[in-house]
């Protein structure tokens, strides 16, 4: 099965700042956020669990479709 993702997409479990920094919304202090929480929590098991990370709202997140998923 594939599981390409087209570019100017984001993984949330293995993008980097600038990778990141491409989503709606997210600019250097939220992709950090994002990083932290990832290196504290682990994984996302989804896109929509990015609205816990201290700084995001679900509304943020919502933005997001089609441009974030997780691996």
């Amino acid at each position: 099965v594939s599981t390409a993702h087209p570019a100017g997409t984001a993984d949330l479990n293995t993008a980097g700042q600038d990778a990141l920094c491409t989503l709606p919304g997210v600019g250097e202090q939220r992709a950090r956020a994002i990083i932290e929480y990832r290196e504290q929590y682990g994984r996302f098991a989804a896109v929509e669990e990015a609205a816990a990370v201290p700084g995001l709202t679900e509304a943020v997140v919502d933005e997001w479709d089609g441009l974030a998923y997780v691996s």
